[in-house]
């Protein structure tokens, strides 16, 4: 994998990236595989600063791996006479040659020849071959190459003044931490490490948490710089919000050589409402963490405890979060109470699932799930209002309605051609009930029957509320780019369970909008979004929500909300939660409200007894976890209390983004000049900034290429396209527009493609929402015209 990693660094589009990997290679025992590694680069490379670099590592790797050493080096007068005389790559080649004993005596030299040199390359040289005797009187001279015109030059001093004078970096940080150039701003975080390893833990988890693949792959380079302890829970936030395979892998390496008994807790946890691809990639990373816990012994003899207790939570948890998901839609889904019904029926006996549906009464959930899982206690209790299935129907027509739906849930573990021709016929036939069309697609979605897209198109939209709601998850799972464009639409709704399926819908492909739609449901004033929110979250990994909820409880004063959001801490117990939830106690007892701070205390309790029960973390006493709690608390009060550094995020961002707005507004200026007096100008500047107040925070601080979204989303505007069509079929067509992009169209309903010939020059009002890595562009086809 490392080989891989050098190979996509180098050909990352980001120059300080390619530098660095360049760099890296350097570092390598030598190997005739990064000379062609090197070669292949150099052949498509247009950056001359990096073609230079490619050309100086080829010479130092063709030169190792050739054997031939450099007899001539026995003096330090010999060094200084055949480097003057040197041109520049005879330079680099003759420091390659000096002996490992012999730096300390050539260092001395250093401030002349520091002097004397011009050329950014032999400085680079300079720099890696003597940065670990680096004289303290050549560091000044050094140090004005922090503002050199080469990258790779800046690059180079940044590492050494790191090295050997972190301090003197401090002036120049707020700057480097948000410099444009990535490998810039991942060293600053280490060079701030040094200063401030707090405010140095916040920049790494913005790069973790960036939602960039680059970004996140430099932070998780950066993370060996940081106990594993203290980067843990930023690390395991930003593993649930990606699902790109290749930093996934990333974190997986990690993850592995950082044995942590917590850690194959939690990415189950992530691995539940992962995708398949995702899942895949998690129980591998999983298994080989249980490996190297039993290896690296920190569990002494009871490994073996350790893992059984794992295999025993995780079929309790698999169980528990399949039923909390049924449970929230007990009431407006029939199908929910029919799978909860059938799976009760089956599990009777199972002393585990007695013991969860006990567990359930306690849950936050409506009366008519607790009344059904209280009936589950009585002798041979039915489900509520459901007749029992005729063991042998002679014709799936005469069932009755309830039967009929009865029937087909139970046909989700599996079903024969002439059942899957019923439901095909269920889904197609208009006389067929709502109710059980929606049933039929939620059976569609679990037996994978993909076919049923035409249907679902038809119905998303329905006025049957569950029926929509099947649809909008089937479609979802099987034709999400058709349905993206109405996703705004439905997070709108004043339908609890409507919104909530649109945002369990797009938190399967952009977790970071799924958490802003959740969140702006939370600051609403109403009760009613507070709760359909908290139902919503049940969707996402706990790790990607504890923010919010504790946010969220800090201001919650009402009762039922309150014990819902806490709840969320109760299922899943945590090493982190512990100090959150006391640093919510102290709050709540700070307000003066007892009542919820006894809550916030009884919870952290609870989490403590099963992180200790299942061997998750190691504190010896009571007394002692206490006392760690207070210092924290304490410490993070104080930095509260202090104002943030020139070089703090907070500071940073909130510059970054009114110089953005400021920049903005200088733009306008030269386009009024010639209507407006000097006088007036001014005036009309003080009436933007006062204008844009409320609208500045939405520029990014951060700039993206022009259209694009993470996840190769794009700004969903209406745009509009000329081009000729290249193949067409019922649900989309092709079309080559006049920019030479090439476009995949889907129809909004009430357009037809099938009579539209191919080769036809068309108009076409689209709305785009994704391009791939071809530059193909995708989008929902609004209006066509012929031009």
């Amino acid at each position: 994998m490392a080989d891989q990693a050098l190979k996509m660094e180098l050909w990352s589009k980001d120059k300080s990236i390619r530098l660095q990997a360049i760099e890296n290679i350097i570092q390598e025992p030598p190997s005739s595989k990064f000379l062609e590694l090197l070669s292949s680069r150099k052949e498509v490379e247009k950056d001359s600063e990096c073609l230079r670099q490619l050309e100086l590592a080829f010479l130092l790797i063709e030169k190792r791996c050739s054997g031939k050493a450099d007899k001539g080096i026995l003096t330090r007068e010999e060094f200084l006479l055949r480097f003057e005389n040197a041109d520049s790559r005879s330079k680099v080649l003759l420091m390659d040659s000096i002996k490992p004993e012999q730096l300390k005596e050539f260092s001395s030299e250093l401030p002349h020849l520091l002097k004397s040199e011009k050329d950014p390359a032999v400085l680079v040289s300079l720099f890696r071959t003597f940065i670990n005797v680096f004289p303290v009187d050549a560091l000044r001279l050094a140090s004005r190459h922090l503002i050199a015109e080469s990258l790779s030059l800046r690059m180079a001093t940044i590492e050494l003044l790191i090295k050997k004078a972190p301090e003197s970096l401090r002036r120049d940080l707020p700057k480097l931490l948000v410099h444009h150039e990535l490998r810039i701003r991942t060293l600053a975080i280490i060079g701030l490490s040094k200063i401030d390893n707090e405010e140095a833990l916040n920049h790494l988890g913005l790069l973790l948490e960036s939602g960039l693949t680059e970004s996140i792959i430099a932070g998780i380079q950066n993370s060996i710089f940081f106990p594993f302890s203290s980067i843990k829970p930023m690390v395991l936030r930003a593993l649930a919000m990606v699902d790109d395979t290749e930093v996934l892998l990333r974190f997986g390496v990690l993850i592995e050589n950082n044995p942590d008994p917590e850690m194959p807790f939690r990415l189950w946890e992530i691995l539940e409402s992962s995708s398949e691809n995702k899942k895949k990639i998690l129980q591998v990373l999983l298994k080989n963490c249980c490996i190297n816990i039993e290896k690296s012994g920190i569990l002494g003899d009871s490994f073996s405890e350790y893992y059984e207790r794992l295999k025993h939570w995780i079929k309790r948890r698999k169980i528990v979060f399949w039923l909390r998901e049924l449970l929230s839609s007990f009431d407006s889904d029939s199908s929910a109470l029919l799978e909860v019904d059938s799976w009760v029926k089956e599990k009777k006996d199972d002393p585990l699932v007695k013991e969860i549906l006990t567990e359930a009464l306690q849950w936050q959930i409506s009366d008519k799930a607790r009344e059904y899982i209280s009936g589950c206690f009585e002798n041979d209790q039915k489900a509520p209002d459901q007749k029992p299935l005729e063991e042998k129907p002679t014709d799936f027509n005469n069932l009755s309605h309830d039967e009929k739906a009865r029937k087909i849930v139970s046909w989700s573990k599996g079903a024969n051609q002439d059942e899957l021709q019923i439901l095909k016929n269920i889904l197609t036939d208009q006389k067929s009930l709502p109710d059980l069309q929606a049933i039929a697609l939620k059976t569609a979605i679990r037996l994978k029957l993909k076919e049923h897209v035409a249907v679902a198109r038809d119905v998303v939209q329905s006025k049957n509320q569950q029926l929509a709601i099947s649809a909008m998850e089937y479609l979802g799972e099987y034709d999400f780019d058709w349905l993206f464009p109405f996703l705004g639409k439905f997070l709108q709704s004043d339908l609890p369970r409507v919104k909530g399926t649109a945002i369990k819908i797009l938190n399967s492909r952009d977790k970071q909008q799924a958490l802003s739609s959740v969140r702006a449901m939370l600051n609403k004033r109403d009760i009613d979004s507070h709760k359909a929110a908290l139902i919503c979250l049940i969707h996402f990994d706990f790790v990607a929500i504890r923010d919010i909820l504790y946010d969220y409880l800090r201001v919650c004063d009402s009762a039922e909300p309150f014990s819902t959001a806490l709840f969320f801490f109760n299922s899943n117990p945590d090493s982190e939660n512990l100090f959150v939830l006391y640093s919510l106690e102290k709050h709540l007892i700070n307000k003066s409200n007892l009542d919820d701070a006894k809550k916030v205390y009884n919870t952290r309790m609870e989490n403590y007894t099963i992180l200790h029960q299942t061997q998750q973390i190691s504190i010896a006493t009571w007394k002692e976890s206490e006392e760690i709690l207070e210092k924290r608390f304490q410490e993070a009060e104080a930095r509260k209390k202090t104002p943030p550094a020139d070089y703090s995020v907070k500071t940073l961002s909130k510059e970054s983004v009114q110089k953005s707005f400021y920049n903005y507004v200088e733009s306008l200026l030269p386009q009024v000049k010639y209507f407006f007096s000097e006088n007036s100008k001014i005036f009309l500047y003080i009436a933007l900034v006062a204008f844009g107040y409320q609208l500045f925070l939405l520029i990014p601080a951060v700039k993206t290429p022009e259209g694009r979204l993470l996840g190769n989303q794009l700004i969903s505007v209406v745009q509009y396209i000329t081009g000729e069509v290249l193949e067409v079929n019922r649900d989309w067509l092709s079309l080559k527009g006049t920019d030479g992009k090439i476009y995949f169209l889907s129809p909004k309903p009430g357009i037809f493609f099938k009579n539209v010939p191919v080769g036809t020059k068309l108009k076409i009002s689209y709305l785009p929402y994704r391009i791939n890595e071809s530059e193909q562009i995708r989008g929902q086809c609004l209006d066509i015209q012929v031009p």
